[in-house]
């Protein structure tokens, strides 16, 4: 848990909802009908906003889990309607809203789960943007988990990917933890010379080189809509 909750601030109703929790997902008691449909979101209680799972088991009873559990964050996604399902880890389909907002996500399982699914070029776009967002909570709340997570994430990705945005992505995960390496910056530079044409891969490099005024410049070559979106 990322807040604490003090014994004298449980009010009838969060010890109801303590009550619940415990039946649903300790003691496996189904509370939902046959037909409801598997699901994930918040569990509120008090102030505490906990990440939870709701699916079905061998038997067909829908049941409440902790995803942080027994495998329980394994899934099938698409990137979008009619889009080709693929394999996944239902943790790729946190936004930034969501590690700002949740008090149970364990960042160890989370990268844990997110590199144990077999890559695809597909997972591997649905990676790319679950590290961003990942990246951008962080930079809110400065959470040494979440950067760790990031780390870990983004190593995979790049080792798998193999491209240069996926060391890109590697590279500044790793420099908000600390400063690169030599070989590291090498890396960029020969990177920055190899894609000057492209104006965001320069711009990425010139922000992690320290080079403010060749990223200034960079920028302002985008259009309005491009250098908003970046």
């Amino acid at each position: 848990m990322k807040r604490n909750l003090k014994v004298m601030e449980i009010s009838d109703s969060m010890f109801q909802k303590i009550d619940f929790l415990f039946r649903a997902v300790i003691e496996e008691q189904t509370f939902e009908p046959k037909n409801a449909e598997p699901a994930f979101g918040s569990f509120d209680m008090g102030s505490l906003k906990l990440f939870m799972l709701r699916a079905k088991n061998e038997n067909g009873r829908i049941l409440y889990k902790n995803p942080f559990e027994d495998n329980n964050s394994k899934c099938e996604m698409s990137l979008g309607e009619d889009c080709e399902r693929f394999p996944s880890s239902l943790f790729v389909m946190l936004r930034e809203k969501d590690f700002l907002k949740y008090d149970n996500l364990n960042y160890a399982i989370i990268a844990e789960s997110v590199n144990s699914v077999e890559y695809s070029d597909l997972y591997g776009d649905a990676v790319t943007t679950f590290l961003l967002n990942l990246l951008s909570a962080y930079d809110k709340r400065k959470d040494a988990e979440m950067l760790n997570c990031a780390i870990k994430v983004a190593g995979r990705l790049d080792k798998n990917a193999d491209n240069v945005v996926s060391f890109i992505n590697k590279m500044q995960s790793i420099c908000r933890k600390r400063n690169l390496t030599e070989s590291e910056l090498e890396s960029l530079i020969e990177i920055q010379n190899k894609k000057s044409d492209e104006s965001e891969i320069a711009i990425c490099c010139s922000i992690l080189l320290g080079e403010k005024s060749r990223y200034e410049y960079e920028l302002k070559k985008l259009s309005q809509r491009d250098g908003k979106n970046f």
